[in-house]
């Protein structure tokens, strides 16, 4: 199987994560909650439902991930595509998110992807697409384990061979988009 993943360092925008020390950085939601950033695996590859995703790197105080507010992404593929997959969250429950994919021929196919919502009660959500930290950073300073942060693969599989050269974001703010890889086979997991 070979991937292509997708960079979004450049169009990062928002902040996901904080460490220990910044977390009243942390601006997820209007409470101001975030990951832990010393439990992302930022600058490795995670593999959820099946597929690797790249994270980027994380310096305090930047931005370390892409919120949706109209956007195009250059794939840079040389491959075939058969399988998108997004490592992302929602705010305010689960949220759709629709995109356009390009061709380099400029044909374009539309997709809806559901992303699911980024708060759970500790290994609800647990299973192969889900990544789960073990707590959540509350901007003042406190511990709870009632809910904990989850990033979710979303796995888009088209209907044949496709050579993407873009992916364009409609807007919806309330969608974070951490990693995004091209696959050139269907992936076997749910």
């Amino acid at each position: 199987m070979s991937a292509c993943f997708v960079p979004l360092d450049e169009h990062a925008n928002a902040h996901a994560a904080t460490f220990n020390a910044d977390r009243a950085a942390g601006f997820v939601n209007p409470w101001g909650n975030s990951f832990p950033a010393e439990e992302v695996p930022f600058g490795r590859t995670l593999i959820c439902n099946g597929v690797p995703f790249q994270l980027g790197s994380k310096r305090a105080a930047e931005p370390d991930h892409v919120e949706c507010l109209r956007l195009e992404l250059a794939t840079e593929a040389s491959i075939a595509t058969r399988t998108i997959g997004l490592l992302g969250f929602s705010e305010l429950g689960n949220q759709t998110l629709e995109l356009g994919i390009v061709g380099r021929f400029k044909e374009r196919r539309h997709a809806t992807l559901v992303v699911p919502y980024w708060l759970n009660v500790p290994r609800d959500a647990a299973g192969p697409a889900v990544w789960q930290a073990t707590h959540l950073h509350y901007a003042a300073g406190y511990e709870l384990d009632r809910l904990v942060p989850s990033l979710h693969a979303v796995i888009l599989r088209l209907p044949s061979p496709f050579h993407a050269v873009s992916i364009e974001f409609e807007a919806n703010p309330l969608v974070h988009i951490m990693a995004l890889t091209l696959l050139d086979r269907e992936v076997q997991h749910a």
